[in-house]
């Protein structure tokens, strides 16, 4: 949100962050709260809905490893092997993040 200016920010695991009037950690209640706020100040809150971005977005993806192998070594070695096309940045602090021109992988 500090990156890119970002008045709201969310999640697939449902949590959902506002830039002002709170503390800058999440809250579930507060989030629909702030929604009912958002749709009610509106005479049409289809609208406000319907102007919402389209995203695409995949379900979390786990891999069982055989006992006694090392995850941290399965990451390492798909950093360093794996072709990502077009890539601009490859993280691997806490795991793997691969950043392309508009969007990113973990």
């Amino acid at each position: 949100m500090k990156k890119t200016g970002a008045l709201v920010a969310g999640e697939m695991s449902g949590h959902v962050f506002f830039k002002e009037r709170w503390f800058g950690f999440d809250d579930g209640l507060y989030a629909g709260a702030r929604l009912l706020e958002i749709l009610s100040a509106s005479d049409n809150p289809s609208e406000v809905l319907d102007n919402l971005p389209q995203s695409i977005s995949t379900p979390e993806l786990n891999i069982s490893l055989p006992e006694g192998s090392n995850g941290h070594q399965v990451i390492e070695e798909l950093a360093a092997k794996a072709q990502f096309e077009g890539a601009t940045e490859i993280i691997t602090i806490d795991g793997l993040r691969v950043e392309f021109p508009d969007g990113f992988g973990l």
